[in-house]
């Protein structure tokens, strides 16, 4: 997933919490992971990354999020993943611009995964998420 920025847009701080929503995807051993990365999901607690600077206006490297539920919720439907809130936290390097599909997102350097589920494409997995995110 890639960012893509205006000329214009210049990376910001946090100046307070932002809430954002993350498409995560149940992986081998039925572990809670990232897409495109896959990497192992903790919850409530800053997790950190490098940050690219904008190149060719678009960012690779970050922690990648959506702005709205409602974006993020088209997003998994078309991967059948998950949607879990989160939290860039004050002080945290971003940048704001859209996606590859163009919905509204950040790309950050730090965040924290919440455990409350927002929302689930396939109905049937509901309860076996809802019990691995406890259990993790």
């Amino acid at each position: 997933m890639c960012l893509h920025v205006k000329d214009n847009n210049k990376r910001k701080t946090a100046k307070k919490d932002i809430k954002v929503f993350k498409h995560i995807e149940l992986g081998y051993d039925d572990i809670l992971v990232t897409p495109y990365m896959f990497s192992k999901l903790e919850f409530n607690v800053l997790v950190e990354s490098k940050l690219d600077i904008p190149l060719d206006n678009k960012i690779d490297r970050g922690i990648h999020t959506f702005k709205t539920l409602r974006e993020c919720i088209k997003n998994a439907d078309d991967w059948n993943g998950i949607v879990i809130t989160a939290i860039i936290p004050k002080g945290s390097i971003y940048y704001e611009g859209l996606s590859d599909l163009r919905y509204k997102s950040f790309t950050s350097n730090a965040i924290i995964y919440n455990r409350k589920m927002k929302y689930n494409s396939s109905a049937n997995w509901d309860k076996d998420v809802n019990m691995l995110i406890l259990n993790q």
